[in-house]
């Protein structure tokens, strides 16, 4: 399956596969990578801690294997340094996501943040832009921020 998954997932960034043809499996995994991904660049650099969170992140999210999450982690990251905007990344999460699970992954950009210990003004920005793109309330926005919060 995690074979399968990674092939389809070359075949999409090769051009091989249109957006219509790649399944849910494929895509939610390297959107969630990416936006994910995007906070931790958005403050200049990718920190070891926050690279540690966001892998730790998807493999609870997803039935990956460690190899398999890193391989996801290297594609998302190829595919947010050729992207323009955010949209076809969030497109994907709306389309695909329901609101508690939009609302998880708005939480999960928010321990990635404060993954280094330090919420950069930029981190802060496009976790709340991604939040608007996904329609989450400003209030479970918030909500979602003091519980990722680290104790």
């Amino acid at each position: 399956m995690i074979d399968r998954l990674l092939n389809r997932l070359e075949n999409l960034f090769d051009g091989g596969l249109s957006s219509q043809e790649a399944s849910r499996d494929d895509q939610i995994p390297l959107a969630t990578a990416a936006l994910l991904l995007e906070v931790a660049r958005s403050d200049t650099a990718i920190d070891a801690d926050e690279l540690a969170r966001i892998e730790s992140l998807l493999t609870s999210v997803f039935p990956l294997q460690a190899d398999a999450i890193q391989d996801l982690v290297t594609a998302a990251r190829t595919e947010v340094e050729h992207a323009t905007d955010l949209f076809q990344f969030t497109q994907i999460v709306n389309d695909r996501l329901s609101y508690k699970e939009k609302m998880l992954l708005v939480r999960q950009m928010w321990e990635v943040a404060y993954a280094d210990g330090n919420i950069a003004s930029y981190e802060d920005h496009i976790i709340r832009r991604v939040a608007g793109l996904l329609h989450v309330s400003h209030e479970d926005f918030i909500r979602a921020k003091i519980e990722a919060r680290p104790a």
